[in-house]
C-alpha cells in the first residue's frame, strides 16, 4: 500500500489518468500523483510500524517449509520475460532522471505506456508458451472488470450531467472551508466501505477536487490525499474488497471470526489517523 501511486505501477498510472480525466494537464497530474505517492507512503508506513507493535509482529515464527524444487526452464524464461518487461518500463525513466531535461531519453520516458508495454510482454509470453493461456484467462475475475467499467461508465455521465459540479457546490456552500478535507475525507471512506478506492471513489470524487479546492481555497493535494488515504484504508473493511480477501486467506473458522472483528476496526482507526494528519497540516 505504501507505493501504491509510483509511475511505474498500475495503481500510478490509473491515478494519473483519473486526475487528467478531472480537468488537470499532465505535469500536474502527474506532480500531484507524486505528492500523493509520498503521503501515502509516510502515512502506510507509519500504519504498519503501529500494527506491528500492537499486533505483536516480532513474535511470529517462520513455518518449516520443505525446500522448493528448481526452477524449470518455462519458469526461467518466464522470470527472463518479466525483467525484460520491467526493464522497458523502469529504464529509460532511470536514465532520463541524470540527463538533461531534452534529451532522448527523456522524450522516450515521457512516453512510455506501461500498460501498452504489458501487452507486449503478454504477447511475448503467448508465442514462448509460458504458460496455459486458457488457463489463465479462466482466472480473470471478469465480473469484478465489468463492473468496475460500468461504475466508470456511469460515472462519466454523472460529470456530463453536471451531478460532480452539483456536489462540488454543495459542499462548498453547506460545509465550512476548514471543513471541507474532514467531510471529503469522511465521504470517500464511506463511499469505500462497500466499492473499489480506484474503481469507484477516486473517479467520483476527484473531479469535484478542483472546483472545490478554488471555492473553498483550499490546497488540491491535501483534498486529493484526504481522499486516497481514507478510502485506501476502509477498502479493507470485512465488506469491502481488501477485507473480503484478507478473511478468504484464513483456513481455520475461529480465527477467521475474530479476524472478521478486527477488521471492523481498521476503518475507524485508519480514518482518525488521517483526518490527524489533516489537522496537524502534514498531508499534501
Amino acid at each position: 500500500m505504501a507505493t501504491t501511486f509510483t509511475s511505474i505501477s498500475l495503481g500510478g498510472r490509473v491515478t494519473q489518468g483519473i486526475l487528467e480525466n478531472a480537468g488537470y494537464d499532465a505535469a500536474t497530474a502527474a506532480s500531484y500523483t507524486h505528492t500523493l505517492l509520498i503521503d501515502s507512503f509516510i502515512y502506510q508506513t507509519l500504519v504498519f510500524l503501529v500494527a506491528y507493535v500492537l499486533l505483536k509482529g516480532y513474535q511470529t515464527k517462520s513455518l518449516e517449509t520443505e525446500r522448493p524444487e528448481p526452477f524449470d526452464a518455462q519458469q526461467r524464461r518466464t522470470l527472463w520475460l518479466v525483467a525484460f518487461i520491467v526493464g522497458l518500463i523502469i529504464l529509460p525513466s532511470t536514465i532520463a532522471a541524470f540527463l538533461p531535461a531534452g534529451s532522448a531519453f527523456a522524450a522516450i520516458a515521457s512516453r512510455i505506456d506501461p500498460t501498452f508495454i504489458s501487452i507486449i510482454g503478454v504477447v511475448l509470453a503467448l508465442i514462448l508458451r509460458v504458460g496455459d493461456e486458457k488457463a489463465a484467462l479462466a482466472k480473470v475475475p471478469w465480473g469484478i472488470i465489468i463492473l468496475l467499467c460500468g461504475m466508470g461508465m456511469l460515472i462519466a455521465v454523472a460529470v456530463k450531467a453536471g451531478t460532480i459540479a452539483a456536489l462540488a457546490q454543495w459542499l462548498a456552500a453547506n460545509v465550512s472551508p476548514a471543513m471541507v478535507p474532514y467531510a471529503t475525507g469522511v465521504s470517500s471512506s464511506i463511499m469505500s466501505f462497500f466499492s473499489s478506492t480506484l474503481g469507484v471513489v477516486m473517479p467520483t470524487l476527484f473531479p469535484i477536487v478542483p472546483d472545490l479546492a478554488s471555492n473553498a481555497g483550499l490546497s488540491h493535494t491535501v483534498l486529493l490525499s484526504a481522499i486516497v488515504l481514507c478510502s485506501s484504508l476502509t477498502g479493507f473493511s470485512p465488506f469491502s474488497s481488501g477485507g473480503a480477501l484478507a478473511l478468504a486467506g484464513v483456513q481455520e473458522e475461529a480465527e477467521r471470526n475474530k479476524l472478521f472483528y478486527r477488521l471492523l476496526l481498521v476503518p475507524l482507526c485508519g480514518v482518525s489517523g488521517v483526518l490527524v494528519f489533516v489537522f496537524l497540516g502534514l498531508l499534501g
